[in-house]
């Protein structure tokens, strides 16, 4: 491969959760795209939506877009042309067809398109509590110069006097769900071409690419968007891409004209269908790759899988058919990421260290609404002095946090703790590295100054949930928290529990029972046995250790056998909390010995293993 040029790997050998990687120079991963099956993902999806709670306090709405899904629509993302509309009957839905002298003879190919009529109540308390605040922000779209001109000035609005309740709404997912947070949405709907992006619903908002710094080049695309929005209505707004520069413009007026088919399929569908309905599903991810990935630049596009590999002719010959001859069937018997050594480097992406060649890292800690990097020189010791080896190890993270969030899609607030450098020109020279790396991002991303401590503060358009979000689960045993409490702590907190359950109602207990992991049975037993004997001592009663197989680190539980009733025992249930909580479970068992009870309660269920303080023998771990 010549360098400067790329490669994309796509492999489909599982056609329904399809990987694509785009491969740079030394084999690095410019861009990681993915499927998973289980992972539903909406956003970009098109809905035909029902209003069904206005919420003055937040200027918010609450919609049904279909399969009794709940939804999150803010004021700003209402367009003014549904304000005011007296019925909610879809043939007045105020969306028109886009007309054009050249669209007559074009042929689309077909989209998926699922309707889907379900009229289920909305439970809007649930996704009352559930809002992301977040979500009040403008459409996310290309990072573009609007023509200033012809933005309108808007007076205070408030969301109860534009919009009711029922009315119809034609929507765009612009975040999918998160946890608890319901997905949002926008009226202002976005159709992407592989040069231009159209918005039907938005009133005269062309924009260029700032990443199109040309000014004749500019003036040309200007040009160029007069030309294609001549028989338009005034709510139509064209974004010129960064792809578009120096592109034919037949070739651009060719992709206009696909996507404005596409709109006017999708707004007849919306005017015949009931509400709510599923109207329109975004591209796949090999589309998105032959529509976004594939330039000039790409040397060749490598398959492995007899239909992916079908589909993705299929799709480049219908996108850029120039292009056909770079896709290629891969056949070898190794797998296409073992082949290029793509496995260990996705692998990778699960831990939070991340070395660099100089000997330095970066760790990365996810936390609740910003990600955290720390830089770290390592093993680099190579500079004359510490304030060089801060400077390079710096410039080399600055590059390597660049790839990292756009492979992982960490967005939102993001800190950078970076070693620390006197010179001010140094911080400076860091910061337009990592802004310059930053470019290569399709995603927006802010960054303020290197402060004097060495913190950066940015911020990354939110495209997808991060890689970790979307393949991993929490954790069973932390529960999400990262620690867990120290064998000695879990001691002390059951010897403490423990006397304080048996001290309630000292003279009516024979008996209890410890129910925790074998690891801390056995500290108990073997470490904290003079405690244990002193409690038997003081309250009369015999006290079993018992092994639970199903409990954490952090779990225990404990049974108290009663002297009034033979053969009754209640059991508290101390979960994994930094302060117990302690609920008692009575559990009447007839016709059985306290013994029998303290010897089988557990053990005969889970094959536990109980030892008593008359029994016990020392046992190291």
């Amino acid at each position: 491969m010549r360098p400067n040029e790329k490669r994309i790997l796509i492999d489909g050998v599982y056609k329904d959760e399809p990987r694509v990687v785009c491969l740079g120079v030394n084999n690095t991963i410019e861009a990681f795209e993915y499927s998973i099956k289980d992972q539903k993902q909406i956003k970009g999806n098109i809905y035909l939506a029902v209003v069904k709670r206005i919420e003055p306090a937040l200027q918010a709405a609450f919609i049904e877009y279909g399969d009794n899904q709940k939804g999150f629509l803010p004021l700003s993302e209402i367009a003014p042309c549904y304000f005011n509309i007296l019925s909610n009957k879809k043939h007045i839905l105020p969306i028109q067809s886009i007309k054009d002298k050249d669209l007559s003879n074009l042929v689309l190919e077909d989209q998926e398109t699922i309707l889907d009529d379900d009229d289920d109540e909305l439970d809007i308390e649930n996704i009352t509590k559930n809002i992301d605040l977040d979500d009040i922000s403008q459409t996310e779209q290309e990072d573009c110069e609007i023509n200033e001109d012809t933005q309108k000035d808007e007076t205070q609005i408030n969301i109860q006097d534009s919009i009711r309740k029922g009315q119809v709404l034609l929507v765009q997912a612009q975040k999918d769900a998160r946890g608890n947070k319901g997905a949002s949405f926008s009226t202002f709907i976005s159709i992407a071409g592989r040069y231009c992006v159209l918005m039907p619903t938005k009133a005269q908002g062309h924009g260029i690419s700032k990443k199109i710094a040309s000014s004749s080049e500019r003036s040309r695309l200007r040009k160029l968007i007069e030309q294609l929005t001549a028989h338009s209505s005034e709510n139509v707004s064209i974004i010129m891409r960064t792809s578009c520069k120096a592109i034919a413009s037949e070739q651009i007026k060719s992709d206009y004209q696909y996507i404005v088919k596409l709109w006017n399929k999708i707004q007849k569908l919306a005017a015949q269908v009931p509400a709510p309905s599923f109207i329109h599903m975004e591209e796949g991810i090999i589309q998105k790759t032959i529509r976004d990935i594939l330039s000039d630049k790409v040397q060749e596009v490598l398959v492995q899988g007899l239909h992916t590999y079908t589909q993705t002719v299929k799709c480049v010959n219908n996108i850029i058919p120039s292009a056909s001859d770079k896709v290629k069937l891969y056949d070898d018997n190794v797998p296409i990421f073992t082949k290029f050594g793509i496995e260990n480097k996705i692998a990778s992406l699960y831990q939070p260290v991340v070395e660099m060649p100089s000997g330095g890292y970066i760790v990365i800690n996810p936390a609740e609404g910003l990600t955290l990097i720390d830089v770290n020189s390592g093993r680099s010791n190579t500079q004359k002095s510490v304030e060089d080896t801060a400077l390079n190890t710096n410039l080399e993270a600055a590059v390597t946090i660049a790839q990292q969030i756009k492979i992982r899609d960490i967005s939102g607030l993001i800190v950078v703790d970076f070693i620390d450098m006197k010179s001010g020109s140094h911080r400076k020279i860091v910061k337009k590295v990592l802004d310059k790396a930053l470019t290569q991002d399709s995603a927006r991303t802010s960054t303020g100054n290197i402060s004097q401590f060495g913190i950066l503060e940015m911020s990354r358009q939110r495209v997808r949930s991060s890689f970790l979000e979307v393949t991993t689960i929490m954790c069973p045993t932390c529960k999400g928290k990262g620690v867990v409490r120290s064998e000695n702590v879990t001691d002390m907190l059951i010897l403490r529990t423990l006397e304080n359950e048996i001290s309630t109602h000292p003279t009516k207990l024979s008996g209890a029972a410890v129910f925790t992991h074998l690891d801390i049975a056995l500290s108990l037993l073997n470490n904290r046995k003079a405690e244990l004997v002193r409690i038997e001592k003081k309250y009369g009663i015999e006290i079993a250790i018992i092994n639970d197989p199903e409990a954490h680190l952090e779990e225990f539980a404990i049974e108290k056998i009663s002297k009034e009733k033979e053969g009754t025992s209640s059991r508290s249930h101390v979960l994994p909390l930094l302060v117990p909580d302690l609920r008692e479970v009575k559990d009447n068992v007839a016709d059985e010995e306290n013994e029998e009870v303290l010897s089988n309660r557990k053990s005969s269920k889970n094959h536990g293993r109980r030892v008593t303080l008359s029994q016990r023998k020392t046992t190291n771990k």
